[in-house]
């Protein structure tokens, strides 16, 4: 009897490591699934606004980038740091005080006022994000993971390239002149938009919808 009992707890113990193993198994592949989209959706937010700074039809700086990020080009899916909670600002621009950086000056979001994804209009680069982790080597992996870089620390102090100029914003300038059966105004195209994406103190942070 007491070598009966003996087996079904044996037995209990090695089904209970057998689920602890495939439950660790299981959230690591999760976290690297999500590690891969995170990466994927900074890369899709670059990409747009590259394609827009090309495109033109768009406000951009002095030196040819958007000056914000809209959530409409990326409707109805907006790119989404799912490292971070949802509760936050969407995109923060950089200040002109970062024009001369390549990363944000905070890299983990210490909190919920920290936006997902940091753009920097000065250089036509967008950074992800990364939560606070049990140590600085795992969050300056996970950084560099998600954002293709390879800055020693999350706390490395960047300095800041010499910029030539201010970028002030600027439109498409309009020809000089037109045909005479052309128009420089627009095609009707509905009720004109007036919402636009909040601003924060540090330059401006737009917010998917």
């Amino acid at each position: 009897m007491f070598r009966w009992l003996a087996d079904i707890a044996a037995l209990v113990v090695v089904l209970a490591l057998g689920a602890g193993v495939l439950l660790h198994e299981r959230a690591r592949r999760d976290r690297e699934a999500t590690i891969v989209k995170v990466g994927a959706d900074m890369r899709r937010l670059e990409l747009e606004l590259k394609y827009r700074a090309a495109s033109g039809g768009v406000e951009v700086n002095a030196r040819g980038w958007p000056v914000t990020v809209d959530p409409e080009w990326f409707m109805p899916h907006p790119p989404v740091n799912a490292l971070l909670s949802p509760h936050r600002p969407w995109v923060e621009v950089a200040s002109p005080d970062e024009a001369g950086l390549l990363h944000p000056p905070v890299r983990m979001a210490i909190d919920e006022t920290y936006a997902a994804f940091w753009y920097n209009p000065y250089q036509g680069v967008v950074r992800a994000r990364v939560p606070v982790m049990v140590n600085d080597d795992q969050a300056t992996d996970l950084y560099n993971r998600v954002n293709g870089t390879g800055i020693p620390s999350i706390f490395y102090e960047e300095k800041a390239v010499p910029q030539p100029e201010s970028p002030t914003p600027r439109t498409p300038a309009a020809p000089d002149a037109l045909p005479p059966d052309q128009t420089s105004e627009p095609p009707p195209s509905g009720p004109e938009r007036t919402d636009q994406a909040p601003m924060t103190d540090a330059g401006a942070a737009s917010e998917a919808p």
